[in-house]
């Protein structure tokens, strides 16, 4: 497996993946003296506490999930499961519909496999304008959320019409300039804002907004 364990976890851990090849859940109550029993026949000492201490360890580290069946390195085992991680690694920030079209998997295939990795510490999620997106657990929220608003096609033409207009636009110029909703206009410039590309000037009547040019060719740069 790709997590080092010392040799008295090795140990134990044979006997967890024996346990739970026999279509056996995780659960510590139970695993517990079966560990124990087994230990005892290999004459191999480690008392009930050490169990309990490795078998905690493995559970903190994702190696099993309490209440499943499975371990983390038989995860990406999965044809299936494995092409949609490595979709979600190629393209951070991704949402689940996306997923269910691009790979033309059935919905509830994709949620199935979406959970299974989140739960054993593959992949991350955060919500953004309602849609549930999924990046690599390296990656931290911020980038992903960066990476989210410049890939979207309406921030796009937000961002290249605040490049023409370099002298600042209203909210309302944008939205009759690129034909969009004032109220998709305004939630696309709160998302621009919070990953910091744009800066806002209040004047007596109208806000005009300016691109931040260097901070946009650093993210693209990324």
């Amino acid at each position: 497996m790709t997590t080092k364990l010392i040799k008295k976890e090795e140990m134990v851990y044979q006997i967890v993946q024996e346990y739970l090849n026999q279509n056996r859940y995780m659960q510590l109550n139970d695993v517990v003296p079966y560990v124990k029993a087994k230990l005892a026949k290999k004459k191999f000492n480690i008392n009930e506490t050490g169990i309990i201490a490795i078998l905690s360890s493995f559970i903190k580290r994702n190696i099993v999930v309490e209440g499943s069946k499975l371990l983390k390195e038989d995860i990406l085992t999965v044809p299936k499961r494995n092409l949609i991680y490595n979709y979600i690694m190629e393209n951070p920030g991704v949402y689940y519909y996306d997923i269910v079209k691009k790979l033309n998997l059935s919905s509830h295939v994709v949620r199935w496999h979406l959970n299974i990795l989140h739960l054993f510490n593959f992949i991350n999620k955060m919500k953004i304008n309602n849609h549930e997106v999924y990046y690599d657990v390296k990656i931290n929220s911020e980038k992903v959320m960066a990476i989210y608003y410049i890939s979207n096609e309406k921030c796009k033409n937000i961002i290249e019409c605040l490049k023409v207009n370099d002298h600042g636009i209203t909210k309302t110029k944008l939205s009759k300039e690129l034909s969009m909703h004032l109220n998709t206009i305004s939630k696309y410039l709160d998302g621009l804002e919070k990953i910091n590309l744009l800066t806002k000037k209040k004047l007596s009547n109208k806000t005009l907004y300016f691109l931040k040019f260097e901070q946009l060719s650093s993210l693209l740069s990324k």
